[in-house]
């Protein structure tokens, strides 16, 4: 007989690879759409067996605010809102089936495992474009071409790599904890890989994302072991990587684009074109937001006003919604938050992967629009479905 609860978390986990590496091949569009299909109609028989609907925090407010979003749709018409409300439905859906799916701890880790194949097989695919051969990628960047321009936008292979590179490394130090070798050696090379891309990548959120999974690995791992050993292995490992990303021709990209980030930081301003181009798009989104701060323009009123969207999660929706829509959204955050507070005791490799995963995705949207992104959603559910795990573990409950 089949099992209904093992196929559907299977269909989840070829979706979750499929939508990271698949969404930018137009070849494959049909079988990206049909997993997603398969999972979603698998992820409905699930419940409907069951007999039982879970719905989370997280699952309630974006609900709300896909609501709030028609309901504007209806007096504030803009070009491309009925697009994007599809998008919206697709990520509710989603979010929906993942938080019903995943109701155990096991299955949360192991779709951490599904993200990390996702970036290995995208950066494989990027890699593929220059016949695996790091001379053609060195040759390209040498002349100023950014690495996956040909394929994709660099800024998300970026995030992405950045992001399964830093999961990589707390699942990694796990497995050594637990001697399991066959994870082990899959894991360093999907770290490797996907560290590498995302530095060649040059973009500037590839540095924000390494930096906040280096602060969590420190504060999780490695100041309650520290021992001198580590200490020093620690040191030679930094010292080898801040050497060739300072002498090797290739990532000459990548070191001017962090000059500008640093730059940029210390208000000493650039004149890199794309900085002063999303800067320019958050000072226009921004006036938008003050002609009608509390209800907001309507959906995609950014990007019908200035032709693009805002880089900025957070000035979109200031536009887009309003403060009610602003709130409506982040509502969901500040509940996270406090949540992944609450259980701040748990101390283990879960528990650093989705505080990793929450403050990853809070400082890149900074610069990238997420509410309608299938990745960040289904992210913040698997955050939320182990959320509602601990709080009910720590009462004695089952999910």
């Amino acid at each position: 007989m089949i099992d209904i609860k093992k196929l559907s978390f299977f269909s989840l986990y070829v979706c979750i690879i499929a939508i990271l590496s698949l969404q930018f091949l137009p070849e494959l569009k049909i079988l990206k759409n049909g997993v997603l299909c398969i999972c979603i109609l698998l992820g409905i028989i699930l419940i409907l067996k069951r007999g039982k609907f879970f719905l989370t925090y997280y699952c309630l407010f974006y609900v709300f605010f896909l609501l709030y979003n028609c309901f504007q749709s209806i007096y504030l018409r803009n070009s491309q809102a009925e697009y994007t409300l599809f998008q919206m439905f697709t990520c509710f859906i989603l979010i929906v089936v993942t938080v019903n799916i995943l109701v155990s701890n096991g299955q949360i880790e192991r779709s951490l495992y599904a993200v990390i194949t996702g970036g290995t097989v995208f950066s494989l695919v990027v890699f593929s474009k220059y016949n695996f051969n790091i001379a053609q990628i060195s040759s390209a960047l040498s002349q100023g071409t950014r690495i996956g321009s040909e394929l994709t936008n660099p800024n998300f292979l970026g995030i992405i790599c950045s992001y399964v590179a830093c999961l990589g490394i707390f699942l990694f130090f796990e497995n050594i904890k637990n001697k399991n070798y066959t994870n082990m050696i899959f894991i360093g090379g999907s770290t490797i890989l996907c560290f590498s891309f995302s530095i060649l990548s040059g973009s500037r959120k590839t540095y924000l994302t390494l930096f906040v999974g280096f602060i969590i690995f420190f504060y999780s791992f490695l100041k309650k072991n520290l021992t001198l050993k580590r200490v020093f292995v620690s040191s030679i490992f930094f010292i080898i990587i801040i050497t060739m990303f300072r002498k090797l021709d290739m990532f000459t990209l990548s070191r001017e684009r962090l000059q500008q980030l640093i730059f940029m930081f210390f208000g000493e301003g650039t004149a890199e074109g794309s900085m002063n181009h999303r800067k320019l798009l958050i000072e226009q989104a921004t006036q938008l937001f003050f002609k009608r701060p509390f209800f907001g323009n309507g959906i995609e009123s950014v990007r019908e006003t200035t032709g693009y969207y805002a880089h900025n999660n957070f000035v979109e929706i200031l536009a887009n919604n309003g403060v009610i829509g602003f709130l409506i959204y982040y509502s969901s955050y500040f509940i996270t938050f406090i949540c992944l507070i609450i259980v701040k005791n748990k101390k283990d490799v879960l528990y650093s992967c989705m505080l990793f995963t929450f403050f990853s995705i809070l400082i890149n949207e900074v610069a990238q629009v997420t509410y309608y992104d299938r990745f960040s959603q289904i992210r913040f559910a698997i955050i939320s479905s182990y959320l509602i795990i601990e709080l009910y573990s720590e009462k004695g409950k089952n999910v």
